[in-house]
């Protein structure tokens, strides 16, 4: 092109006294600098298009992502759900059979009194929850705080019970002992040591037993005003 242009290249030098140099191009020469300087490539139409091209791409990826997040939300939410109506089946279902059995007596004990039965339990006593423990933080948190607390509880309960359990064995195999040898001191001083044990540890499970039942009924009022939301 260099070359092109400098052999069109008309050049009219005029000397003066300042021994300035004054350089005239043509008309065919001027176009086709013109020309030679114009970026050919561009083309507004083009860019316009691939600019709308992109983002209408992005927006397809911003739609697809919020779709698959609110999609992914649901089903958490969804699962949340199933996790808390487990649960609360679990919480009645404990309590109706706590209710129907021997522990039913724990609430209307009076001081001084025992509670002499041996209660057994499984080696997870609470399935639901302890299998889903993981989800528990996932959801309303002041639910989620109510539900630790009425577990936590409960677990405590049944280490008492355990506790008690013990007591009313001992209980049981002085009792039997002492028919055998009704005035041996040794034995006659246990028996008054484990009915004392046996007192203290009904007053801890029926203070136990208040507690239970109250954060009980305030996880089934926040589970339900939760639910008509």
């Amino acid at each position: 092109m260099i070359v092109v242009l400098a052999s069109m290249l008309v050049c009219k030098i005029a000397s003066a006294q300042t021994n300035a140099v004054l350089f005239r191009l043509d008309d065919e020469t001027k176009q086709i600098l013109r020309k030679a300087t114009t970026d050919s490539w561009f083309k507004k139409e083009a860019f316009t298009s691939a600019l709308l091209g992109g983002l209408t791409a992005i927006a397809a990826a911003w739609l697809a992502y919020r779709w698959e997040l609110r999609k992914e939300r649901k089903a958490e939410q969804e699962f949340n759900w199933r996790v808390l109506d487990a649960i609360q089946i679990e919480l009645k279902t404990l309590m109706e059979m706590y209710d129907s059995g021997t522990g039913a007596k724990i609430k209307d004990l009076k001081d001084g009194e025992t509670f002499p039965y041996w209660l057994h339990f499984t080696q997870r006593h609470f399935v639901v929850f302890e299998s889903n423990a993981l989800h528990i933080g996932k959801i309303d948190p002041e639910l989620a705080s109510q539900i630790i607390r009425v577990y936590e509880l409960l677990k405590v309960w049944v280490e008492g019970a355990g506790i008690n359990s013990h007591h009313v064995r001992d209980q049981n195999q002085n009792i039997l002992a002492l028919r055998i040898h009704p005035t041996d001191h040794n034995l006659l001083q246990q028996k008054i040591e484990i009915h004392s044990l046996l007192v203290t540890q009904a007053k801890v499970m029926k203070e136990l037993d208040g507690k239970i039942r109250f954060e009980v009924g305030e996880f089934f009022k926040r589970f339900d005003k939760l639910r008509q939301r």
